[in-house]
């Protein structure tokens, strides 16, 4: 980019250096490594599973294991558990979740302030739903 004079380049600078840093920011607000309570809910098929996620964030990035267990009242669903992966951004986590024989699914949603839960929507190639976690 060419600007006629200092004072040009001076002031683009200071006015575009906010967005610049909230543009490269892609870290998280809140601390969410830890291990996690998990409810996730399928009402399509009446399956609801709870467990536990154990993430570790590093630079917004997240990585882990989760296993969560049909209640009692669920029929033909299975139990879930694999491998955790994703990111967050601000107050929005998203990431993976690989569920065994629903696949792999994926998690979407947001963080309340002060990170004490989290909730949002989950989706597969064939299943969806709705999801909720708290410390």
């Amino acid at each position: 980019m060419y600007f006629r004079s200092a004072a040009a380049a001076l002031s683009f600078a200071l006015v575009s250096a906010p967005f610049q840093l909230a543009a490269a920011d892609k870290s998280s607000r809140h601390a969410l490594t830890g291990e996690w309570g998990v409810l996730i809910i399928q009402r399509a098929r009446g399956c609801e599973w709870t467990g536990v996620i154990q993430l570790v964030e590093r630079s917004g990035q997240l990585s882990g294991r989760g296993s969560a267990a049909p209640s009692s009242g669920s029929r033909h669903c299975p139990r879930l558990e694999g491998k955790v992966n994703g990111d967050v951004q601000g107050d929005v986590v998203r990431f993976g979740f690989g569920t065994g024989p629903l696949g792999r699914a994926e998690f979407q949603g947001r963080i309340t302030p002060g990170a004490g839960d989290m909730n949002g929507t989950w989706s597969t190639r064939s299943a969806a739903g709705e999801w909720a976690a708290a410390r």
